[in-house]
């Protein structure tokens, strides 16, 4: 599941529309837990936005893309 973070209040929202884009590409993206996803947001406090080289981080089997 591909989730969006600056676009809820809850700090978290499954994208509908990017996961079904996505999906007519040929990615399919899975459920993470709440708590991966807050260890995600914290690990991309480090991170420097797109296209910096520090933008892409991947953590197990988690891609962290900051984009902004």
């Amino acid at each position: 599941m591909l989730l969006v973070d600056q676009f809820s209040n809850m700090g978290y929202l499954p994208s509908y529309e990017l996961n079904k884009f996505f999906s007519t590409q040929g990615l399919k993206f899975n459920d993470i837990s709440i708590e991966e996803y807050q260890e995600a947001l914290k690990q991309s406090n480090n991170m420097q936005s797109f296209p910096a080289k520090n933008s892409v981080k991947i953590t197990g089997d988690i891609l962290i893309l900051k984009l902004s």
